[in-house]
């Protein structure tokens, strides 16, 4: 199975009571920033029969500031979105974008070809393609003919 790296529990909270909300609260309160200057993008992982899927939108980020690296059977990827450099004040009413970095790893399974991992990126839309190993596809179903 493919499981995300458990993240350190000593995380600083920029409001000290959103840990307390985010177990009551469970996944409505993670679309709030854990961090100040943090980013969080979300992930989908799909299992298709030869291989998995990981995709991910990172709108307002370049490829250049993508890094995906494999070690040690886990899958990295990080990224950063900096803040547009002022050429001139401006007056914010409301603000929300986001700017800063992230990081998120994923515990590979054995069945994943590490070697043929692939990765495309295009219009703020990032996709891994994991092949599975041969020996890790499953057949196609077949009928056998009773005689």
């Amino acid at each position: 199975m493919f499981h995300p790296v458990k993240r350190n529990s000593s995380i600083v909270y920029a409001d000290p009571f959103a840990h307390i909300f985010e177990s009551f609260f469970g996944d409505s309160a993670r679309s709030l920033p854990a961090v100040e200057n943090s980013l969080s993008p979300q992930f989908e992982i799909v299992e298709m029969d030869d291989a998995f899927s990981v995709v991910t939108e990172l709108p307002g980020i370049g490829k250049e500031q993508i890094e995906i690296v494999v070690d040690n059977d886990v899958l990295t990827v990080k990224g950063e979105k900096k803040a547009e450099e002022k050429t001139e004040e401006k007056n914010y009413l409301y603000c929300t974008r986001q700017y800063g970095s992230f990081e998120r790893k994923f515990q590979l399974p054995d069945s994943v070809d590490q070697e043929a991992i692939k990765a495309h990126y295009e219009n703020g839309v990032l996709t891994l393609n994991l092949p599975k190993k041969p020996e890790a596809v499953k057949p196609a179903p077949r009928k056998i003919e009773v005689k």
